[in-house]
């Protein structure tokens, strides 16, 4: 953090840092944490002596007074919520972190989302319940905030379509002095998603959008991997609507062991497009890649441009999600993500026909479709032995990060490839018996499971989310041989 925080200057035009995910997730993480409680105030400190205001996340509800629960639902009306909370974020905001300027309110992943019926009750009925319920709740935190001389802005995270136009209703029936806080696109990060829907729909409350240069699902800076053009667009998009502030996540929990945007040259690439953008929007792409390059070698773009179509496509089959956070997914993972699940899917935000067919041929494949997608990994393949030429092109010496991640990239390219060949292998069989044999399927888990063997050697301590990469490894060979057995 330390270090971090010095890099604010240098980037320019950072005001403010926020504390989230494993530092806070919910307020009550520090209040029942005391060495939570004395790190996260450590940071604050630190901000503050950078002259960069804090902003902390929350999610609610969470941990309500048990008189408040009957059955394992949330009674919304019961006379105790709106005390609890109010004492709560008193001792929050004035004893626990005094000085913060406010705290940023997410509705989702907690005990008890408002905004859905499945655990909440209260009287509102109709249409307008889910809004009512949301409205509700953030008024008593928005009282809470103004008491104590904070701000109040809320995360208007959802999973599905239809939650979007809940949660506006919900916001634009808010006081203008409530802040509104949306990704850029309008569900978990995902390279092909559109830009968020939500985005402009709130004014005249301000609005901020925010980015993943974390890319929690495109490998987590481990491999080199940055989008420049697609980040400047939507940068500039942005701005077109009168959002004039960022909100950048830098990594995913393991910073100290270099995942993370302000260690990898490709970050600092996604850092530099903000940092140049905030101080001339008029900024061509060229310019910055061309001073960035300054940096490293001659070519250095065309390395990580390539390396990040490779991650594309090895992570999304036909622009379809399939890894587990960046890693190998479970089968059933893989199933319920690919398609349906707990949030709607690529084809729901962009409604193109294309991405629903492609849906529907994941989860119920054919042998004709199965074929198209090992030709599209083969394809994979040519660009990484492409890639591999250009690293050895007259006798090319790299630093350590890149050596080190071009090589990961390899040994991850080929344990998807694998991956691929024996999750739609199966998925074929289950919808067509005799378009593959068993003892085929059997062959190319064997040849997976080894290729996880020597990924394991060679990379003890990769870290992806918080944990060494390959400890979920032996989980997902047993899920799809389990699947192979069924």
């Amino acid at each position: 953090m330390k270090h971090t925080l010095k890099l604010a200057e240098r980037y320019g035009g950072v005001s403010a840092i926020h504390l989230s995910h494993h530092l806070v997730h919910h307020a009550d993480d520090v209040m029942t944490n005391p060495d939570r409680l004395a790190q996260v105030r450590k940071i604050v400190s630190l901000a503050k002596a950078q002259r960069l205001d804090v902003w902390c996340w929350t999610h609610e509800m969470y941990r309500p007074p048990a008189a408040c629960v009957t059955d394992g639902m949330l009674d919304l009306e019961h006379p105790d919520l709106q005390p609890h909370l109010e004492q709560k974020y008193a001792e929050f905001l004035q004893e626990l972190l005094p000085g913060l300027e406010g705290l940023v309110l997410t509705f989702a992943e907690t005990q008890f989302e408002v905004y859905k019926d499945k655990n909440v009750l209260s009287s509102y009925t109709g249409p307008e319940a889910a809004a009512n319920k949301t409205k509700q709740l953030v008024q008593w935190l928005l009282d809470s905030c103004s008491k104590h001389g904070a701000k109040l802005t809320v995360r208007d995270f959802v999973y599905r379509d239809h939650e979007i136009a809940d949660m506006l209703k919900a916001i634009r029936s808010l006081p203008d002095e409530v802040g509104v806080m949306s990704k850029c696109v309008p569900h978990d990060w995902h390279p092909y998603y559109p830009d968020n829907p939500v985005l402009s729909q709130v004014r005249p409350k301000p609005q901020w959008i925010e980015f993943d240069l974390g890319h929690e699902y495109e490998m987590q800076t481990v491999l080199p991997f940055a989008e420049p053009e697609l980040l400047l667009r939507r940068a500039r998009h942005a701005r077109t609507l009168g959002i004039e502030t960022f909100c950048l996540r830098l990594d995913r929990y393991d910073a100290y062991a270099g995942n993370s945007a302000v260690y990898t040259p490709w970050g600092q690439l996604e850092l530099q497009v903000f940092s140049r953008f905030a101080a001339n929007p008029d900024i061509k792409l060229d310019q910055i890649i061309a001073d960035w390059e300054k940096e490293h070698f001659e070519g250095a773009w065309e390395v990580v441009g390539l390396s990040t179509e490779i991650v594309r496509r090895m992570l999304f089959p036909q622009k379809l999600w399939l890894a587990d956070h960046s890693n190998l997914p479970t089968f059933d993972y893989a199933r319920k993500h690919l398609k349906d699940g707990n949030a709607d899917r690529l084809p729901v935000w962009t409604g193109s026909p294309v991405d629903r067919l492609a849906e529907q041929l994941c989860d119920r494949p054919t042998k004709e479709w199965v074929f198209q997608l090992r030709a599209e990994d083969e394809k994979t393949s040519f660009y990484m032995n492409r890639l591999s030429s250009m690293m050895n092109r007259g006798g090319r010496k790299l630093a350590e990060t890149w050596r080190e991640a071009l090589h990961a990239l390899q040994a991850w390219e080929e344990l998807f490839r694998q991956y691929k060949a024996a999750y739609f292998g199966i998925r074929l069989l289950q919808n067509d018996p005799d378009a593959v044999s068993v003892h085929e399927l059997r062959m190319i888990i064997n040849i997976l499971e080894q290729s996880c063997a020597d990924f394991k050697e060679r990379f003890p301590n990769q870290m992806l989310s918080g944990r060494r990469a390959w400890e979920s490894h032996a989980k997902v060979i047993e899920s799809l041989r389990n699947q192979l057995d069924a």
